[in-house]
This record gives structure tokens, sequence and C-alpha cells, in this order.
């Protein structure tokens, strides 16, 4: 039930997205668990956007967003978070700076490099085809590190991008 549901907002997302003309990617979490495990990540949905369409379209993104059934607004700044049908669905922005993607995720600061951004990948979950940073294995090296073993312990703000951003 809850993947059907995951599955349906990510349609939703995909067609607000579009309709908005601004390019979207599945990041995080969900691309993983698309890639590695063939299957929909449960806990919640984490999209990116590039951070040039948010500061020119961040208005229209809330307007539309806020029209999505069972709508609850968790937070709204350097990335936004709600909530609807009681799935968390989160849109986050990525800077660029020279030849790096800047990322904060609850104020933690993420590096990847500007490359994995420049084609996206497409990526297959549900009946539905949605982008995702490219190469694909190198993103969830750069976001997971050893990505291919499933890591219960694995804490984001200990992730291979929060380490690289402290040395930037």
């Amino acid at each position: 039930m809850r993947e059907r549901k995951i599955i349906e907002k990510l349609k939703e997302m995909k067609q607000m997205f579009n309709n908005l003309e601004i390019p979207f990617f599945v990041q995080g979490g969900p691309v993983l668990f698309m890639y590695r495990d063939k299957k929909v990540h449960t806990a919640d949905i984490d999209l990116g956007i590039l951070g040039e369409y948010y500061n020119i379209k961040k208005g229209e993104i809330l307007r539309e967003i806020r029209k999505t059934k069972d709508y609850k607004e968790r937070y709204v700044g350097d990335y936004i978070a709600f909530i609807s049908e009681d799935i968390d669905i989160d849109i986050w922005v990525f800077y660029k700076e020279g030849v790096y993607r800047i990322c904060n995720f609850s104020s933690n600061r993420h590096v990847w490099d500007e490359s994995l951004f420049e084609n996206m990948e497409k990526i297959e979950i549900g009946g539905i085809e949605l982008n995702a940073p490219s190469p694909i294995e190198e993103y969830l090296t750069q976001t997971f590190g050893n990505w291919r073993i499933p890591n219960p312990d694995w804490d984001y703000s200990k992730s291979p991008a929060r380490a690289r951003a402290l040395l930037i």
C-alpha cells in the first residue's frame, strides 16, 4: 500500500515539475533503493533541483506543492520539506560552486562533483521513469561510499559527501 502511494506521489511530483518546466531528479536513498535493490524507498521521497531553477521558480513550486492533497508544510528555506498523505517529501536544492554542487541537508553541507548533474540518467521504478545524477554509480559512491552492501547503521551526517564538504 505505501509503495503504491509513493509511486503515485512520484508521478504527481514529476507532472508538477514538468508543468513548471523545471528539471528535477531523484536523489539520496530513493536512487540507492531503485538502482541497487530495484524497489521503492518507502521511508520518504527525496528529490533534487538545481539552484538556478529554485532561485527563479521557488514561488511557483510552493504554489503548486500547496495544492497537493493533505498538504502539511514542514520547512521552506534552502530546501522544501512537506508531508502529503503521510508521505514525507523533501525537495533539496543543489547550488553550483565552481566544479561542485553543494546541498545543505538539515544544516549539514554536502558536496558532489558538478559533472554528476550535467547529464541526467534515466531510472525506472513502478512504471515511472525519473532522472538521476549520472553516472549513477559514481553519484552513489560520492553519497554513500560503499553503497553495494546495505549498511543498517548508515548516517547521512557522516556520508562521504559530508566529509568532502569539510575539506572544501
